[in-house]
């Protein structure tokens, strides 16, 4: 696909950043909910959670539970909430309960026709950013971003600065709406050079 869509912009001094979700959906890991039958811990959880956060469905929270454990995740539940409670520290949940309680995307969080189903983070990550390395020459990176200024990077090659790729994606060039811009790549002219401009790809 890369090579398809981007192959004249591939290479030494360029980033091909992925959207986390679009790659998800190239894996496979996308679930109907009706697919997902809750348990008792999932449904009990769910409930202390924002509801506009995607674990406050106890569909998409048993699907975590699925890829990182029961134990862990009622650990990083009550964790996440006695930090919050005597430290006012908030964010511990995601970062205990594991990789995938921050990017699973509940119902209606993706577009058409993935807008009905749970989507997963993508597996192997930092493994499919090697692999595009060594395919095309270019660094890479899997970005999950959206409109509220939130950056998460996934996993990145070593030639990455991520610092720099945080601040660019911190106005989410992909869009949040229905652009379809799985791919995004950074162009570095010179070392000394402006920030790199941005080239969206339309899938």
């Amino acid at each position: 696909m890369l090579r398809e869509y981007a192959g004249p912009l591939l290479g030494r001094g360029s980033v091909v950043a992925v959207s986390e979700t679009a790659l998800a959906i190239l894996q496979g890991r996308f679930v109907r909910p009706e697919r997902v039958r809750p348990g008792p811990l999932a449904r009990f959880l769910a409930r202390f959670v924002s509801r506009t956060g995607s674990l406050s469905s106890p569909f998409a929270l048993q699907l975590v539970m699925q890829e990182h454990g029961r134990a862990r995740v009622a650990l990083a539940f009550l964790v996440g909430v006695i930090t919050r409670l005597l430290l006012g520290r908030s964010g511990d949940l995601y970062r205990i309960a594991g990789p995938q309680a921050s990017l699973v995307d509940d119902v209606t969080g993706t577009l058409p026709p993935y807008d009905k189903h749970i989507v997963l983070g993508p597996k192997d990550p930092q493994r499919v950013v090697e692999e595009i390395r060594r395919r095309t020459g270019s660094e890479a990176a899997v970005i999950d971003a959206n409109d509220l200024g939130g950056v998460s990077i996934v996993a990145a090659t070593r030639g990455v600065n991520r610092a720099h790729l945080r601040e660019v994606f911190r106005t989410n060039p992909w869009g949040n709406g229905d652009e379809q811009t799985p791919i995004l790549i950074l162009r570095y002219s010179t070392s000394s050079a402006p920030p790199p401009r941005l080239r969206g790809l339309a899938s």
